[in-house]
Protein backbone atom coordinates (compact mmCIF):
# COMPACT_ATOMS: atom_id res chain seq x y z
CA UNK A 1 0.00 0.00 0.00
CA UNK A 2 0.87 3.91 -0.18
CA UNK A 3 3.44 4.68 2.60
CA UNK A 4 1.65 7.03 5.90
CA UNK A 5 4.27 9.65 6.93
CA UNK A 6 3.91 10.36 10.76
CA UNK A 7 2.87 13.42 11.79
CA UNK A 8 4.74 15.71 14.12
CA UNK A 9 3.20 16.91 17.33
CA UNK A 10 1.77 20.44 18.16
CA UNK A 11 4.46 21.20 21.14
CA UNK A 12 7.07 20.97 18.39
CA UNK A 13 11.24 19.40 19.27
CA UNK A 14 12.69 19.85 22.37
CA UNK A 15 16.23 20.58 22.42
CA UNK A 16 19.01 19.63 25.79
CA UNK A 17 22.56 20.22 25.33
CA UNK A 18 25.27 19.13 27.71
CA UNK A 19 29.04 19.24 28.00
CA UNK A 20 29.48 15.76 26.45
CA UNK A 21 26.20 15.52 24.20
CA UNK A 22 23.20 17.29 22.72
CA UNK A 23 19.68 15.97 22.27
CA UNK A 24 16.65 17.20 19.90
CA UNK A 25 13.87 15.06 20.74
CA UNK A 26 10.42 15.23 18.65
CA UNK A 27 6.75 13.30 19.42
CA UNK A 28 5.02 12.23 16.36
CA UNK A 29 2.29 9.75 15.23
CA UNK A 30 1.34 7.54 12.66
CA UNK A 31 -2.54 6.69 13.26
CA UNK A 32 -3.17 5.68 16.85
CA UNK A 33 0.86 4.94 17.12
CA UNK A 34 2.80 7.12 19.27
CA UNK A 35 6.31 7.85 17.71
CA UNK A 36 8.88 9.19 20.39
CA UNK A 37 12.17 9.99 18.23
CA UNK A 38 15.62 11.14 19.95
CA UNK A 39 18.42 12.16 17.93
CA UNK A 40 21.66 12.47 20.01
CA UNK A 41 25.02 14.26 18.94
CA UNK A 42 28.07 13.62 21.54
CA UNK A 43 31.59 15.03 21.69
CA UNK A 44 34.36 13.19 20.20
CA UNK A 45 31.64 10.75 18.45
CA UNK A 46 30.97 10.96 14.59
CA UNK A 47 28.01 8.86 14.93
CA UNK A 48 24.32 10.15 14.74
CA UNK A 49 22.51 8.14 16.98
CA UNK A 50 18.65 8.13 17.10
CA UNK A 51 16.54 6.44 19.05
CA UNK A 52 12.89 5.49 18.12
CA UNK A 53 10.71 4.61 20.80
CA UNK A 54 6.88 2.95 19.50
CA UNK A 55 3.60 2.59 21.44
CA UNK A 56 1.11 0.72 19.39
CA UNK A 57 -2.21 -0.02 20.31
CA UNK A 58 -4.44 -0.60 17.84
CA UNK A 59 -4.04 -4.39 15.60
CA UNK A 60 -3.22 -3.43 11.78
CA UNK A 61 -1.25 -4.49 9.21
CA UNK A 62 2.30 -2.66 8.03
CA UNK A 63 5.35 -2.06 8.99
CA UNK A 64 7.19 1.18 10.69
CA UNK A 65 10.21 1.84 8.42
CA UNK A 66 13.06 4.51 8.77
CA UNK A 67 13.90 6.43 5.03
CA UNK A 68 17.48 7.42 4.37
CA UNK A 69 16.86 9.28 1.45
CA UNK A 70 21.02 10.55 -0.90
CA UNK A 71 21.37 13.28 -2.52
CA UNK A 72 24.01 11.62 -4.91
CA UNK A 73 25.30 8.81 -7.07
CA UNK A 74 26.76 6.00 -5.34
CA UNK A 75 26.66 2.22 -4.61
CA UNK A 76 25.33 0.59 -1.48
CA UNK A 77 27.73 -2.17 0.41
CA UNK A 78 26.50 -4.18 3.61
CA UNK A 79 28.41 -5.40 6.20
CA UNK A 80 28.25 -9.28 6.52
CA UNK A 81 30.63 -11.57 9.52
CA UNK A 82 34.05 -11.36 8.77
CA UNK A 83 33.77 -8.90 5.84
CA UNK A 84 31.13 -7.24 3.83
CA UNK A 85 30.06 -6.98 0.31
CA UNK A 86 28.56 -4.61 -2.48
CA UNK A 87 24.76 -5.34 -3.30
CA UNK A 88 24.07 -5.00 -6.53
CA UNK A 89 22.65 -7.67 -9.35
CA UNK A 90 19.80 -8.84 -7.33
CA UNK A 91 18.16 -10.64 -10.55
CA UNK A 92 21.28 -13.14 -10.70
CA UNK A 93 20.63 -14.26 -6.97
CA UNK A 94 19.71 -17.60 -7.15
CA UNK A 95 16.38 -18.48 -4.58
CA UNK A 96 16.29 -14.47 -4.45
CA UNK A 97 12.41 -14.80 -5.63
CA UNK A 98 11.23 -17.26 -2.89
CA UNK A 99 12.49 -14.96 -0.65
CA UNK A 100 12.32 -11.19 -1.46
CA UNK A 101 10.61 -10.71 -4.47
CA UNK A 102 6.98 -10.77 -3.39
CA UNK A 103 6.47 -8.20 -2.21
CA UNK A 104 10.38 -6.65 -1.12
CA UNK A 105 12.14 -6.85 -4.76
CA UNK A 106 15.14 -4.44 -3.17
CA UNK A 107 15.32 -6.45 0.14
CA UNK A 108 18.70 -7.48 1.15
CA UNK A 109 20.69 -9.23 4.10
CA UNK A 110 22.91 -7.41 6.45
CA UNK A 111 24.84 -7.45 9.65
CA UNK A 112 25.20 -4.64 11.74
CA UNK A 113 25.63 -1.99 9.24
CA UNK A 114 25.42 -0.98 5.46
CA UNK A 115 27.33 2.04 3.14
CA UNK A 116 26.42 3.84 0.70
CA UNK A 117 29.70 5.57 -0.86
CA UNK A 118 29.95 8.11 -4.02
CA UNK A 119 33.03 9.42 -6.22
CA UNK A 120 34.15 11.46 -2.38
CA UNK A 121 31.91 10.86 0.43
CA UNK A 122 29.13 8.62 1.87
CA UNK A 123 26.90 7.80 4.90
CA UNK A 124 27.18 4.66 7.03
CA UNK A 125 23.90 3.18 8.51
CA UNK A 126 24.40 1.44 11.89
CA UNK A 127 21.15 -0.69 12.31
CA UNK A 128 19.59 -1.99 15.26
CA UNK A 129 22.14 -4.51 17.11
CA UNK A 130 21.23 -8.15 16.05
CA UNK A 131 19.40 -7.04 12.92
CA UNK A 132 20.50 -8.97 9.91
CA UNK A 133 17.01 -8.42 7.79
CA UNK A 134 14.71 -5.13 7.10
CA UNK A 135 17.17 -3.42 4.95
CA UNK A 136 15.79 -2.34 1.16
CA UNK A 137 17.03 0.18 -1.32
CA UNK A 138 15.58 1.35 -4.11
CA UNK A 139 18.90 2.50 -6.17
CA UNK A 140 16.64 4.67 -8.70
CA UNK A 141 15.02 6.70 -5.88
CA UNK A 142 18.79 6.26 -4.09
CA UNK A 143 16.94 5.67 -0.80
CA UNK A 144 17.55 3.34 1.70
CA UNK A 145 14.90 2.24 4.08
CA UNK A 146 14.70 0.06 7.20
CA UNK A 147 11.89 -1.81 8.06
CA UNK A 148 12.25 -1.57 12.46
CA UNK A 149 9.04 -3.11 13.44
CA UNK A 150 6.32 -5.58 11.46
CA UNK A 151 2.57 -5.45 12.40
CA UNK A 152 -0.93 -8.13 12.29
CA UNK A 153 -4.06 -7.56 12.60
CA UNK A 154 -4.76 -11.02 12.43
CA UNK A 155 -4.01 -14.06 15.26
CA UNK A 156 -3.36 -16.68 11.78
CA UNK A 157 0.28 -17.16 12.26
CA UNK A 158 2.55 -20.20 11.82
CA UNK A 159 1.49 -21.54 15.73
CA UNK A 160 -1.73 -20.54 15.50
CA UNK A 161 -1.92 -17.92 18.34
CA UNK A 162 -0.83 -13.76 17.90
CA UNK A 163 0.65 -12.63 20.93
CA UNK A 164 1.02 -9.06 21.49
CA UNK A 165 4.59 -9.37 20.55
CA UNK A 166 3.86 -11.12 17.37
CA UNK A 167 1.26 -8.83 16.68
CA UNK A 168 3.46 -5.51 17.18
CA UNK A 169 1.59 -4.26 19.97
CA UNK A 170 3.14 -2.43 23.16
CA UNK A 171 6.01 -0.62 23.96
CA UNK A 172 9.06 -0.85 21.41
CA UNK A 173 12.73 0.96 21.36
CA UNK A 174 15.34 1.19 18.76
CA UNK A 175 18.71 2.82 18.33
CA UNK A 176 19.77 3.09 14.97
CA UNK A 177 22.62 5.43 13.86
CA UNK A 178 24.20 7.45 10.93
CA UNK A 179 28.38 7.81 10.08
CA UNK A 180 28.71 10.49 7.10
CA UNK A 181 32.06 10.13 6.14
CA UNK A 182 34.33 12.23 3.44
CA UNK A 183 35.94 9.33 0.72
CA UNK A 184 35.08 5.34 0.69
CA UNK A 185 33.91 3.48 3.90
CA UNK A 186 36.88 1.64 3.60
CA UNK A 187 39.65 3.95 4.36
CA UNK A 188 36.73 6.00 7.44
CA UNK A 189 36.47 2.35 8.89
CA UNK A 190 33.10 3.40 9.72
CA UNK A 191 32.30 -0.52 10.23
CA UNK A 192 34.15 0.60 14.07
CA UNK A 193 31.47 2.79 14.41
CA UNK A 194 29.00 -0.46 14.08
CA UNK A 195 30.91 -2.43 16.43
CA UNK A 196 30.94 0.29 19.13
CA UNK A 197 27.38 0.87 19.09
CA UNK A 198 26.70 -2.45 19.19
CA UNK A 199 29.49 -3.45 21.93
CA UNK A 200 29.70 -0.19 24.12
CA UNK A 201 32.51 0.12 26.51
CA UNK A 202 31.78 -1.07 30.04
CA UNK A 203 33.68 0.98 32.42
CA UNK A 204 34.15 -0.44 35.88
CA UNK A 205 35.96 1.13 38.59
CA UNK A 206 39.06 -0.52 40.39
CA UNK A 207 41.54 -0.17 43.06
CA UNK A 208 44.18 2.83 41.40
CA UNK A 209 47.71 2.89 42.67
CA UNK A 210 50.54 5.82 42.31
CA UNK A 211 53.33 4.16 40.09
CA UNK A 212 56.25 5.40 39.18
CA UNK A 213 55.88 8.43 36.85
CA UNK A 214 51.83 8.06 37.29
CA UNK A 215 50.75 11.13 38.95
CA UNK A 216 47.03 10.51 38.48
CA UNK A 217 46.57 7.30 40.39
CA UNK A 218 44.60 5.69 37.92
CA UNK A 219 48.17 2.98 37.28
CA UNK A 220 49.13 2.49 33.45
CA UNK A 221 47.42 1.58 30.41
CA UNK A 222 47.04 -2.27 29.93
CA UNK A 223 45.57 -4.16 27.32
CA UNK A 224 45.65 -7.73 26.99
CA UNK A 225 46.38 -7.51 22.84
CA UNK A 226 46.74 -4.40 21.00
CA UNK A 227 45.63 -4.49 17.05
CA UNK A 228 46.70 -2.79 14.38
CA UNK A 229 46.00 -1.40 11.57
CA UNK A 230 42.61 -0.15 11.66
CA UNK A 231 41.51 -2.75 9.17
CA UNK A 232 42.43 -5.88 10.93
CA UNK A 233 39.58 -6.39 13.93
CA UNK A 234 39.64 -8.70 16.49
CA UNK A 235 37.30 -10.71 16.85
CA UNK A 236 37.90 -13.59 19.53
CA UNK A 237 40.87 -14.06 22.62
CA UNK A 238 41.31 -16.55 25.49
CA UNK A 239 44.07 -17.92 27.57
CA UNK A 240 44.15 -22.01 26.39
CA UNK A 241 46.70 -21.99 29.38
CA UNK A 242 49.08 -20.19 31.74
CA UNK A 243 51.41 -19.00 29.38
CA UNK A 244 49.62 -19.63 25.87
CA UNK A 245 46.56 -17.49 24.53
CA UNK A 246 44.55 -18.17 21.46
CA UNK A 247 43.54 -14.98 19.40
CA UNK A 248 41.20 -14.59 16.09
CA UNK A 249 41.44 -11.50 14.08
CA UNK A 250 40.20 -10.60 10.68
CA UNK A 251 41.40 -8.28 7.73
CA UNK A 252 37.66 -5.97 7.38
CA UNK A 253 38.34 -3.87 3.88
CA UNK A 254 39.85 -6.57 1.14
CA UNK A 255 43.36 -5.43 1.19
CA UNK A 256 46.21 -7.68 2.33
CA UNK A 257 48.01 -5.67 5.18
CA UNK A 258 50.59 -5.98 7.51
CA UNK A 259 48.99 -7.44 11.04
CA UNK A 260 50.55 -6.20 14.49
CA UNK A 261 49.53 -7.53 17.35
CA UNK A 262 51.18 -6.19 21.04
CA UNK A 263 50.71 -8.09 23.98
CA UNK A 264 51.72 -6.67 27.83
CA UNK A 265 54.31 -9.39 28.04
CA UNK A 266 57.44 -10.68 25.66
CA UNK A 267 56.05 -13.34 23.09
CA UNK A 268 58.31 -16.66 23.23
CA UNK A 269 56.55 -17.72 19.69
CA UNK A 270 53.68 -17.53 17.81
CA UNK A 271 52.07 -19.35 14.95
CA UNK A 272 49.21 -19.57 12.62
CA UNK A 273 46.58 -22.94 13.21
CA UNK A 274 42.72 -23.61 11.52
CA UNK A 275 40.24 -22.64 13.33
CA UNK A 276 40.54 -25.52 15.59
CA UNK A 277 43.92 -24.12 16.73
CA UNK A 278 45.93 -27.26 14.78
CA UNK A 279 49.34 -26.25 13.12
CA UNK A 280 48.53 -24.83 9.93
CA UNK A 281 50.54 -26.17 7.18
CA UNK A 282 52.39 -24.37 4.42
CA UNK A 283 51.52 -21.06 6.81
CA UNK A 284 52.86 -17.94 6.52
CA UNK A 285 55.47 -17.51 8.68
CA UNK A 286 55.05 -15.14 12.16
CA UNK A 287 57.40 -12.89 13.01
CA UNK A 288 58.20 -12.39 16.63
CA UNK A 289 60.26 -9.66 18.65
CA UNK A 290 59.56 -8.38 22.30
CA UNK A 291 55.93 -8.14 22.68
CA UNK A 292 55.00 -7.37 19.29
CA UNK A 293 53.66 -10.14 16.62
CA UNK A 294 54.05 -9.55 12.93
CA UNK A 295 52.51 -11.44 10.00
CA UNK A 296 51.03 -10.86 6.33
CA UNK A 297 47.02 -11.05 6.67
CA UNK A 298 45.40 -11.39 2.69
CA UNK A 299 42.01 -9.95 1.72
CA UNK A 300 39.01 -10.82 3.76
CA UNK A 301 41.32 -13.69 5.87
CA UNK A 302 40.41 -15.19 9.18
CA UNK A 303 43.67 -15.83 10.88
CA UNK A 304 43.48 -17.84 14.28
CA UNK A 305 46.71 -17.92 16.11
CA UNK A 306 48.47 -19.61 19.15
CA UNK A 307 50.83 -17.09 21.08
CA UNK A 308 53.20 -18.79 23.82
CA UNK A 309 54.58 -16.32 26.85
CA UNK A 310 57.63 -16.83 28.49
Amino acid sequence: GEAVNWELGPDGPSTRRGELQEEIATVASVGSTTIRRVIRLQRGVRRIELDFELEVVDRCDGVFRVVVPFGFDGHMVAGIPFGAERREGFEEEVFRGEFFVQGYPNAFYASRWVDYSGMDCGVTFVAPHGAFTGYDFDPVARRLEFSLLRQRSTDATHRGVGTPHMLGLGRHRFTVALVPHDGAWENARTFRDAFEQHNPLAAEIGEGGNQDGDETGTGTDWAAVKVAPGAVVLSAARRSSPREWEVRVYESVGREVEAKLQFPQNVRSAALTDFMGKPLAGAAAVAVKGETVRFVIHPWQIATLVVSFG
